[in-house]
This record gives structure tokens, C-alpha cells and sequence, in this order.
């Protein structure tokens, strides 16, 4: 079906064209009376063809083509002539015109044969639109891309990518950047990676203007609108209230919002993204706010090693306490730790990974089965905390439960963060056959200089620490009288595939046997 604006300020000329072209593929949607009335109708009902006489009053035919052609009209103009309106008729054809139909002539097959001419030159233009829609799209996609990696530094942003937002023409423009991320939606991954396409547009939307704004997936459940700073634009607070009020209207859900302002130039913009991708952190320390402008919530700083340290000592010493009330003081130790943690802009990362560092010692010394399934569940867990809350709730389990004892005190914290890498590298993998080529690589330095180092900062060398761990946890399995492991199965279990091998260590490292060991232990558990 093909729809026709029929322009003509003769009613019987307009009549008897509606009734040549009854049961046809051509409906005639809308007439007017003269060239005005027209460009008024144009906005409002659906346009392929234009079928208009010449002479009219106000606004004539030519014009109408020329008003048509400088407003881009995707659709074909047929124009209506009498025999002596030749001159008019070429005038009209190199003005844009498709071709022309003499009134005198008209009749349903000459009509049919003009318009099907007439509508597979349309349907061919539309075609080739369609293919250069495409391709334009693809290569908006393509750039998009080049964006996004350049957004996450892992590309060089291109002369064509940048010309997306920055073309040549010595304009000054100016952007904000929107971050809206779902990762914290108490949703599967699979339904929020579904999401993300429907947020997309809704967000395209929300910005009204979608063909001058980028909206890139710079991460798994995140979207970066780039939006440019101009009048029509509603201002960033109302945009920002119209996503949480979509969102939770949609898809039943509250993201987490940043934004920046006032980016006039690619680096600007990267740098922008830097600092909302890292205000969405503080959603760690603030589970109840979801907007996050920057610079209120600025760059987040690394934890000091003194930090740590008072860290370990404050719950060392509430494992100290008496068993009594132990939890709740531990529950208030861990708090006020986390909220030091954000008066000072602590890192999430850093405060996680140092309660999974705790973590894992506890785990290393806990008197529990270990080969039980609980440790990696545990940490799991700990890993997985979404903010500080979950992270406490985690924790306090493992870290109010208590040990044998402080096997490890006697080994100094060390200030090199390489140093306490490859001591947890150690705790981590001790039941493997760690190799010091492995343990240099993980923490990025030459062997020689991590030997040195190691031993500068524990006063053991790297083989004397990860035989220690062996030799303490190899004294544990000795203790599980209800497993009852043999020499054998121990030294297995320690990454020490030669029995003998593990006894000779033993023995040096405690001054007996492991039988001795054991029978001593058994000796005490009877008693």
C-alpha cells in the first residue's frame, strides 16, 4: 500500500482521482487545495507519493517542489499538467518532479501505469536507503566501539571515532557523561545482561535526542550515555530522575547512578568516565544512595600499610577477649573499621581483599576439617560482598570462631606489598608444588630480587616461610585423630609427594617424628 497526498484546488480533478484509484495498492490519505495546505498535512499523515497540480493559489506547484526537495521529502512527486503548461511541466522536472500526468489523458490504466513506473523507483530508493541506513548504522557501531575501548583504556581513539562527537567545523561542544549501572540489582546475571538493550533505548529516549548522544556498554551491567550540553536538553537532575522513575517503572529495579559535567574534549570525556566508574563504588559505603555526582564522591585513595596493621591488631585483640559477648565486639570492631575506611575514601577493593586476606589466615589456622568445603565458600562469599554490611556479615562467622594459636606471630608484616602478595601466593597454593619461578612471576619481580627482599622483610627466606606453612598445617592433620591420615596422604596433601622427604622436614622443623608428634597428641587427647 502506498499513500498519496493528492494537491489540486479543483474538487473534481481531487474526486475523480480518488475514484480512478478505488481497490488499488494507492490510497490517497490526504488532499489540500494549494502548496500550503500541503506542507501542513506532511507532518501529519504517512507520505509516499505527492500527486500536484501547478497553478494554485498562495503556494503554487513549484514551489511546493522546492519547499519538498529543501526539506529532504524521502517520498516521489507526480505533477498534473494541461497541454499548455509545457514550460511549466520542465520547470517542475528540474526541480526534483518524477514525471507528469496530463489531465486531459487521465484514465485508471494510464494513472496505474504512471504510478507503478513511479513506485519501483520508490521502493528501489528505499531500498538503497535502507542498505545506506545500514551500513551508516554499522559504522556508527564500529565507532561506538573504538569509544568504548578508548573510554577503558585499552585503544587509541581514531581520527574517524573522534569526529563522531568532535567533527572538524571549530565548533566548541560540550558533554556530560551519565553512568548507570545494574550490577547490584538483586536480579540473575542472565535477566540483567538481558536488560541491558532495553536500557539502552529507554535511556535514548529519556535523552530525546538519540542520533547526538553515545550510549556505549563500557562494562557487563553499565551504560555511558555521552550527552551533549546543549539548551533543548533537560538539565542533568531531571534526567536523572526521569532513569530511576523509568527504571523502577520497567524493569522493577533502582540503578545506581554518576555523572560529570563539562567535557570538551575526548581526554576530558575518558577522564570523566575514570571518575564515575569510580564514584559507583561508593555504593559500597552508601548501599542506600544510588546517585553519585562527581566530584562529591571523588577518587578513592589505597589503604597504608598502617591501616592493615591496626586492622589486624584491633581484631587480633577481640580474639583475645573472652569468649562471652566475643561476636558482638567483633561486630563493633569490624564497623568501626569500615567506617574509618570511608571517612579516608579507602578503596573497596583494598578493604575486601584485606578481610579475605584475614580471612584466609584464619582459615589456614581454624582447628576445623581441612578438607572441608566451607573454606572456599567462605571467602567466596567474603569476595563477593557488595557493600560493607555483607562483607561484616560475612566475616564475623569466620573471624569470631577461634584457633589453635598464633602460629604465625612470629613472622613480621611486612611494608612491600609484593612481600604480602607472595605470602598469601603461599597460603593460597602451599598443597601444590610451588616452584619460586612461580611465585617471582605472580608477583612481578626478577627471582633474585625477591629473595632478597623476602628475607629483608620476614628475616626467613621465601623456601624457610612456605615450609613453615607446610610443617604448622601438616601438624594440623596430624591432630584430626578422627581422620586418622596417614604419613603418606599428609605429605600428598602438603604438595610433598615423598614421605620420607616430609618427615625429615618435620622433624627438623618441631624436633620429633610425626609418629612422635602424634603419639604426644594422642597422649594429651586422652588425657
Amino acid at each position: 500500500m502506498y499513500h498519496i497526498l493528492l494537491i489540486d484546488d479543483e474538487p473534481m480533478i481531487k474526486l475523480g482521482i480518488r475514484k480512478l484509484l478505488e481497490d488499488s495498492e494507492y490510497h490517497i490519505s490526504a488532499t489540500a487545495g494549494n502548496g500550503m495546505e500541503a506542507l501542513s498535512l506532511l507532518g501529519v499523515v504517512s507520505v509516499d507519493i505527492v500527486i500536484t497540480d501547478l497553478k494554485m493559489p498562495v503556494m503554487d506547484g513549484i514551489e511546493l517542489i522546492r519547499q519538498l526537495k529543501a526539506s529532504d521529502f524521502p517520498g516521489m512527486i507526480l505533477v498534473l499538467s494541461n497541454y499548455s503548461d509545457f514550460d511549466l511541466v520542465r520547470d517542475a522536472l528540474r526541480e526534483g518532479a518524477f514525471d507528469y500526468l496530463l489531465k486531459a489523458e487521465i484514465t485508471r490504466p494510464y494513472l496505474l501505469e504512471r504510478l507503478d513506473k513511479l513506485s519501483r523507483n520508490l521502493s528501489s530508493q528505499k531500498h538503497e536507503a535502507q542498505k545506506k541506513e545500514k551500513l551508516l548504522a554499522n559504522e556508527k557501531q564500529l565507532l561506538c566501539s573504538k569509544w568504548q575501548d578508548y573510554l577503558k583504556g585499552t585503544g587509541a581513539l581514531q581520527t574517524d571515532a573522534r569526529q563522531l562527537l568532535f567533527p572538524d567545523t571549530g565548533e566548541r561542544r560540550e558533554y556530560r557523561l551519565v553512568l548507570v549501572s545494574i550490577e547490584n540489582a538483586s536480579l540473575s546475571s542472565e535477566r540483567k545482561k538481558r536488560l541491558i538493550p532495553q536500557m539502552r533505548e529507554v535511556l535514548l529516549d529519556i535523552f530525546e535526542i538519540p542520533e547526538y548522544i553515545l550510549c556505549l556498554q563500557t562494562d557487563t551491567y553499565e551504560i555511558c550515555c555521552i550527552v551533549p550540553v546543549i539548551a533543548e536538553i533537560a538539565d542533568v537532575s531531571a534526567q536523572i530522575r526521569m532513569i530511576q522513575r523509568h527504571f523502577t517503572t520497567y524493569f522493577n529495579i533502582m540503578p545506581v547512578i554518576s555523572y560529570a559535567c563539562h567535557a570538551i574534549n575526548p581526554r576530558m570525556i575518558q577522564k570523566h568516565y575514570e571518575l564515575c566508574h569510580s564514584a559507583l563504588k561508593y555504593s559500597f559505603y552508601y548501599p542506600e544512595t544510588f546517585v553519585f555526582p562527581v566530584p562529591e564522591y571523588g577518587a578513592f585513595e589505597e589503604g597504608t600499610l598502617s591501616l592493615g596493621q591496626n586492622f589486624w591488631k584491633e581484631v587480633s585483640g577481640v580474639r583475645g577477649e573472652a569468649e562471652k559477648g566475643q561476636g558482638i565486639l567483633m561486630a563493633e570492631a569490624l564497623q568501626n573499621f569500615i567506617q574509618e575506611c570511608r571517612s579516608r575514601r579507602i578503596s573497596p577493593e583494598w578493604v575486601v581483599e584485606l578481610f579475605c586476606h584475614y580471612g584466609e589466615y584464619q582459615l589456614f589456622m581454624s582447628d576445623s576439617d581441612p578438607g572441608g568445603t566451607d573454606q572456599p565458600a567462605t571467602l567466596e562469599k567474603l569476595r563477593g560482598s557488595e557493600n560493607a554490611s555483607q562483607l561484616i556479615e560475612a566475616a564475623l562467622p569466620l573471624l569470631s570462631q577461634s584457633t589453635i594459636k598464633e602460629v604465625m606471630g612470629d613472622i613480621t608484616v611486612s611494608s612491600k606489598k609484593e612481600v604480602q602478595d607472595a605470602i598469601f601466593y603461599m597460603l593460597e597454593h602451599y598443597t601444590e608444588a610451588v616452584t619460586l619461578e612461580e611465585i617471582a612471576q605472580y608477583v612481578n619481580l626478577n627471582k633474585s630480587y625477591l629473595c632478597r627482599l623476602f628475607k629483608q622483610e620476614t628475616g626467613k627466606s621465601v623456601f624457610a616461610y612456605l615450609n613453615q606453612i607446610r610443617m604448622e598445617k601438616g601438624a594440623q592433620y596430624i591432630r584430626s585423630h578422627e581422620k586418622g591420615y596417614s604419613i603418606k596422604e599428609i605429605a600428598s596433601l602438603l604438595g610433598m609427594e615423598d614421605p620420607l622427604y616430609f618427615t625429615r622436614r618435620f622433624k627438623a622443623y618441631f624436633g620429633k617424628s610425626p609418629s612422635e608428634y602424634a603419639n604426644e597428641m594422642n597422649e594429651k587427647h586422652l588425657k
